[in-house]
C-alpha cells in the first residue's frame, strides 16, 4: 500500500467531475513532472525502483466513496469506471491544467468519446461504500 494517501478536507472542494478523465497522464516522466500534488516523492521513488530494476512492479490505486455530506444514496451522476480494453490510443487526449491546483501546474488524461466504451457504474453508492481501483502499474520491463 501507499504510504501517504489523500482525504476530503472540510471547506476544501474542487467541485464534482462530469467528464471522463484520469488524474494521471499517460506517460510516466509527465506524471513525475507534473502531478507532484498527486504523486509524492515516495511514489517517484518506487517507480525509478521498478525502472532500475530494484522492484518487480508498482501499482497505483484510487479509493472513491461518496460525499460524508450525503444523507443517502448516490440517486444523480454516479461514479462511472471506464473499461480500460474498451480505449483506443487515438481517444486519449492530454492536456495541461493551470490553476486548478496553487502548487503547479498538472497534466491530466481526457479521453474522447467514443461509441464503443463501456463503462461499469456504482449507483446508489453510500458513504460506507468504497471502491477500488486501479490507476497506475509499471512492471519492470515495461519500461
Amino acid at each position: 500500500m501507499p504510504s501517504r494517501g489523500y482525504c476530503r478536507t472540510p471547506g476544501l472542494t474542487y467541485g464534482d467531475v462530469s467528464y471522463i478523465h484520469s488524474d494521471l497522464p499517460l506517460e510516466i516522466e509527465d506524471m513525475k513532472h507534473y502531478n507532484k500534488y498527486i504523486v509524492d516523492k515516495d511514489v517517484i521513488s518506487k517507480i525509478n525502483k521498478v525502472q532500475n530494476g530494484e522492484m518487480a512492479e508498482f501499482q497505483y490505486v484510487n479509493f472513491w466513496r461518496a460525499k460524508d455530506t450525503m444523507q443517502g444514496p448516490i440517486q444523480h451522476l454516479p461514479l462511472l469506471v471506464m473499461d480500460p480494453n474498451s480505449v483506443a490510443n487515438e481517444d486519449l487526449v492530454t492536456y495541461d491544467v493551470l490553476g486548478y491546483h496553487p502548487v503547479d501546474c498538472i497534466r491530466w488524461l481526457h479521453i474522447k468519446q467514443n461509441p464503443n466504451h463501456k463503462f461499469y457504474f456504482y449507483p446508489e453508492m453510500t458513504t460506507s461504500e468504497v471502491l477500488l481501483f486501479k490507476q497506475f502499474e509499471l512492471r519492470r520491463g515495461d519500461v
